[in-house]
Parts: structure tokens; C-alpha cells; sequence
């Protein structure tokens, strides 16, 4: 098969098999009635978009975000290169492949025209959710890519604007929100109660999703908007609007409670578990916990920091910092949480977008507005949000400050509890771009993050530039994506480690 995005061959089976690893059994049966299967191509495709969806989300570019932001650290092998911000077009050529191909954007739009030629309109909303993660965070990620004439045939896709993607996909979102307004059918609702992973076709969980993507994106571009010029520009068209002050009124309506956060899906049989745990397994020692995150988590005498990591011997917990990766403590540092109980056991799942994630979004919103108490609240319901989700039990009163913090401090204080949260998720990485928080120092021996900073963002994948001629080489394509112009130079301690 040939996409218009020229996404083909090794790299789209790569992908392929990669999202597919544990998707055997995900649904372990199917009703026999077939009035509920209005629709059996549909509801197939749906389980491989799920499956993908997962994959991506713990994929290797989570692993890269993950590292360079020193929630992990590459202590081994190639990981240590990468740690260190050195990588190419190739190392993210799978993933960039699977945003588009089978269980990527190339199915959901199939299985869309299949739920919506049954007026199974529910299911077509939860499916927008999807390609409005997958290619929202695919455009956060890579900044301008195909998307408008990815499935056009007869011709190479060419990129749209980053900016023009993120309009794509909140008119996508609210298209969604729109139609999860009204309830399934009855045989829709069976194929949802069957085959949907998360919440069975919950209405009301998926509008929160939709609408915390929502806020998202907005605040992806608050630092656009706010540097002015051709920044402000682009800003003024991804959000429509005020970025700001739409993010807060999307979150306002989005994800609420811990149990309407959306996860990853994995269980404990072997083909099915989650990609953090099967990599920890094949490739031990490659990743190991991050000292930034791990002194900060000790410094509040977080319990997350035992769901998130193992004790070295003695029962401490040390991580490797930016820049020695081989040392300090290196290979010895604490290793990921995979066993019983652990942030990435076999069958736990990874938050894609969480109500910790959403009250941070408040809080950050909030406080740009010159709310303080209304910041204030938004942080503890945060908190206590992602105390929940990591199934500590703590309560916020006991990891946030005794006295609530004002100004520039309770500015950091709301993003460090919010990249505590996004533990292993790429959103993270998003946030550091546009807010420079947490600090962080260079990985690089001898260097300075002024003049060797993080990187911005990914290449395209290989496969793509290879064969699409409107992909450019990697060295004429740009260092930062147009929703990020400002490159974070500080270099200072973790406050309080």
C-alpha cells in the first residue's frame, strides 16, 4: 500500500508490528448478536486505532522526552548518545510512520466513514479524539507536517503550517464534543461497551478528553502568541482566538476526576503488556531514573517516588544527571518501576491525557491571569489528582509546601508538580519548550544549555523524507517548530534538592 504521504515499505511495517505487539487479546470477545455488529470493518478498525494510540503514546519518542528531560536518563548503549541530544532521522521513522498508516490516521479515517455511513455517530467522535491526539501531538512534535492531502491520492502530501494543523484539530475536537451530545444506538453502544478499552463509549468521559486536548493545544501556543510578530500570527490562528483564556475555558470542561483519565490499555499476558515494562525487560540498564526528577520527588518525601522507581541497594534512590550519563550515578542509578505496584508494571497504563494534567492546566491559566487564589486551588485539586492516578494515597498537603507559594514561585510550583505527573509522557517535553521548566543543565560534557540546548524538536522520519520530495533535508529543516521561537538558556539547581 502506498500513502499519499509517501510513508512506505521497511518503515510502515516496522510501525506496523511495533503497534501491534499485544493487541492479540485485547478484547476478549465479541457478542454473537448480529444486530450490535452493524458494522464488523468499523469496530476492527477501532481496536487497531486503540492499539496504536497506545504505542505511540510509549513510544520511542517518549523515551526521548523522558530523557531529556531528566525524568529518566540514557545510562547505556546507544541510549547514552541520545541522552546526550544526539540522534537522526531514523530514530523516529516508526513512529513517524505509524501516525499515518494502518492503526494511524490512514484506518481512522475509514473507520470514521464506516461509523458514520451507520450513523453510529458516538463512535465517530471517539475516533476524532484519537486522530486529534495523534496528530496534534505528531504536529507538536515535528511542527509542520502532511496532513490536509495526507490521504489525498495521486500526489506527495505537502506540509501544512504547524499552525493550520492545530486549527485542523480543534475544529476536529469540537466536531466531536458536538456529537457525543447525544447518545448511541443500541447497536452502537454494543460495539462500544465490546470494543472501546477506556470508558465503553462513556459520553461524558470522552467529551473531558476532548476538551483537556483542547486546552492543550491551546497553551501550546501562549508563548507564540505572547512573543509577538509572526509568532502572534501563528498563534492567532492555531487558537482562533486568545490561546490563554481558551485554555482555561476548555479545561474548565475537561477532565475532572481520576477516573476519567484516559490510559494507555495493557494487561499482564505476555503479548500484551506495556512498552515501558517490554523494554526495561529487553534492554535493562539502557534508561535509568533521572536525577532532576528524582531528587525533587525526595525532596518532598513524595511516595511516588517508590511507584516511579526502584531503591538502589540500601533502599535509596539516586538518579544519573544531564551530561553524565555514564557516571553520577550512571548504570547504578534507580531503574523503573516495573514490578507490582510500579508506575510501568506489566499491566498498568500510562496516562495520555489525565485530570492532574487538566488542573495544572487551570492553575498555569489562572496564574498568567493574575489569578492567585484561583491558581492556588487549581494546583492542590492537581495534585491531589495525580496522587490518585499514581495510587500513592498521599494527599496534597503532604508533598506541596507548607505555605502555599505567591508570585514567580508558585509559577514553578505548579509546573514541577505537573512534570512530576506527566511522568513518561511527552507532553512533558512540550511544556519544558514553552516554559523552561523544570531547570535543567546541559547534557552535554563541557557545554552550556545557552549554546547546546535541548532540542526542539524531532526530524522527520527517514522513510518520509526519502520519498516525499516536500520534506526537507535535516539539515535545511528548522531547529524549533513557529509554536516555540524562544530557546530556554538558563542553567540553574533544582530549588530545594
Amino acid at each position: 500500500m502506498r500513502l499519499t504521504t509517501k510513508v512506505l515499505g521497511g518503515a510502515l511495517g516496522a510501525a506496523l508490528l511495533a503497534g501491534t505487539v499485544g493487541c492479540n487479546d485485547f478484547i476478549s470477545g465479541v457478542p454473537d448478536n448480529t444486530n450490535l455488529l452493524t458494522d464488523v470493518t468499523a469496530a476492527q478498525l477501532f481496536t487497531a486505532v486503540q492499539v496504536t494510540t497506545g504505542f505511540w503514546s510509549e513510544s520511542q519518542i517518549a523515551r526521548f522526552s523522558a530523557m531529556w528531560m531528566n525524568q529518566l536518563a540514557g545510562t547505556d548503549r546507544q541510549f547514552t548518545a541520545y541522552d546526550q541530544y544526539t540522534f537522526g532521522e531514523q530514530d523516529v521513522d516508526a513512529e513517524f510512520a505509524t501516525a499515518y498508516g494502518p492503526g494511524g490516521l490512514v484506518d481512522i479515517r475509514k473507520a470514521r466513514a464506516a461509523a458514520d455511513s451507520q450513523g453510529m455517530h458516538v463512535l465517530d467522535a471517539i475516533l476524532k479524539v484519537h486522530e486529534g491526539y495523534l496528530i496534534g501531538m505528531t504536529a507538536s512534535i515535528f511542527g509542520d507536517i502532511p496532513y490536509s492531502e495526507a490521504l489525498v491520492p495521486g500526489t506527495p502530501a505537502h506540509l501544512d503550517a504547524q499552525a493550520a494543523v492545530y486549527a485542523s484539530v480543534q475544529t476536529l475536537l469540537d466536531g466531536a464534543i458536538v456529537q457525543l451530545g447525544s447518545a448511541a444506538t443500541v447497536g452502537e453502544q454494543g460495539i462500544l461497551t465490546a470494543r472501546e478499552q477506556n470508558f465503553q463509549g462513556n459520553r461524558t468521559k470522552w467529551t473531558q478528553v476532548a476538551n483537556t486536548l483542547k486546552a492543550r493545544y491551546y497553551m501550546h501556543w501562549v508563548e507564540a502568541q505572547s512573543a509577538g510578530g509572526a509568532s502572534a500570527a501563528a498563534a492567532n490562528t492555531a487558537c482562533a482566538g486568545n490561546c490563554l483564556t481558551k485554555a482555561l475555558a476548555a479545561a474548565n470542561s475537561g477532565i475532572n476526576v481520576a477516573a476519567n483519565t484516559w490510559r494507555t490499555v495493557h494487561t499482564g499476558t505476555a503479548t500484551e503488556t506495556n512498552f515501558w515494562y517490554q523494554f526495561q525487560n529487553d534492554r535493562f540498564g539502557y534508561i535509568s531514573g533521572g536525577k532532576v526528577l528524582i531528587d525533587f520527588l525526595k525532596s518532598r518525601s513524595d511516595p511516588r517516588l517508590a511507584i516511579y522507581y526502584t531503591p538502589q541497594t540500601g533502599g535509596t534512590f539516586n538518579g544519573s544527571a544531564p551530561g553524565t550519563s555514564g557516571s553520577d550515578p550512571g548504570t547504578g542509578a534507580s531503574q523503573l518501576n516495573t514490578g507490582d505496584g510500579g508506575f510501568a508494571a506489566p499491566g498498568a497504563g500510562i496516562p495520555i491525557a489525565s485530570c492532574a494534567e487538566n488542573y495544572f492546566i487551570i492553575a498555569e491559566a489562572q496564574y498568567r491571569l493574575g489569578a492567585t487564589a484561583a491558581a492556588q486551588a487549581a494546583l492542590v485539586s492537581g495534585t491531589q489528582c495525580a496522587l490518585v492516578q499514581s495510587g500513592s494515597g498521599a494527599t496534597a498537603a503532604s508533598v506541596l509546601p507548607a505555605v502555599m507559594p505567591t508570585g514567580a514561585a508558585l509559577f514553578q510550583e505548579i509546573m514541577y508538580q505537573k512534570y512530576a505527573a506527566l511522568f513518561l509522557n511527552m507532553e512533558a517535553w512540550n511544556d519544558y519548550k514553552r516554559t523552561c521548566m523544570p531547570l535543567l543543565g546541559a547534557a552535554k560534557a563541557g557545554t552550556n544549555i545557552a549554546t547546546v540546548p535541548i532540542p526542539g524538536r524531532m526530524y522527520y522520519g527517514l522513510t518520509e523524507r526519502q520519498t516525499n520530495p516536500n520534506v526537507p533535508a535535516p539539515d535545511a529543516q528548522p531547529v524549533r517548530n513557529t509554536n516555540d521561537p524562544v530557546s530556554c538558556a538558563t542553567v540553574t539547581g533544582l530549588p530545594g534538592a
